[in-house]
């Protein structure tokens, strides 16, 4: 950090913080030394800047660095992510308790929501093989704890088949939330949220076509 210029120095719960003039966009990571049970201990901690509202100031605040269980939960629930991009369910026992309970809450695709084990989930993701010619998740913000793990993304995926009133090549989207939660180091539960783009024929549409409504649903029956 040399040649950062320094605008403050302190003390604060027995840890020296140094505080830099800096961009307000900027995070540094900054090493002190605070008074353990068993004398000085180093803790690393982010400093971040913050502008006041009220006063138009910019302020630092200290953020704790991230366990080594929250990084280790945070891989894993990452890792399940790719697995559903990649459509193969095989690895799920690696971070998967074996009775994780996985909910799926009402969507476009599934209205009235879904509740899977393991082998229901792992199937699941096979199953989509023959439907999605691709998949792929944007992951625009992770929270991660020793016992949890929140991630926001933006699902994209292109139609392999036609399954009406979807058609092969059709390109659809979603913003999603999975929450996750860990014990002894496995994923114990699995909530999905999961809210669709619109795409060109509404499902409602469908009561006006029995006979596409008859396919559709035997099409979700498969899923």
């Amino acid at each position: 950090m040399s040649g950062l210029p320094v605008c403050a120095v302190g003390r604060g719960s027995g840890a020296l913080i140094i505080l830099f003039n800096v961009l307000p966009t900027t995070t540094i990571a900054v090493r002190t030394r605070q008074m353990g049970p068993h004398g000085y201990c180093g803790l690393l901690v982010a400093l971040r800047m913050r502008r006041d509202k009220c006063s138009g100031h910019n302020s630092f605040f200290l953020e704790p660095a991230m366990s080594n269980q929250a990084r280790t939960n945070l891989s894993a629930a990452k890792s399940f992510v790719r697995a559903v991009e990649s459509m193969d369910g095989d690895c799920m026992d690696t971070f998967f308790s074996e009775d994780v309970t996985q909910t799926e809450w009402p969507n476009l695709f599934k209205p009235q929501g879904q509740h899977r084990n393991l082998d229901q989930l792992k199937a699941d993701i096979e199953k989509a093989r023959g439907i999605l010619r691709e998949q792929k998740y944007e992951i625009t913000r992770e929270l991660a704890t020793e016992d949890c793990v929140i991630l926001e993304m933006v699902w994209r995926g292109t139609m392999e088949i036609d399954m009406p009133p979807l058609s092969a090549g059709q390109a659809l989207s979603a913003h999603c939330v999975a929450v996750f939660d860990f014990q002894d180091g496995k994923v114990t539960s699995l909530r999905n949220y999961d809210c669709f783009d619109p795409f060109h024929q509404s499902i409602q549409q469908l009561s006006h076509h029995s006979q596409l409504k008859s396919e559709w649903q035997s099409n979700q029956e498969l899923r």
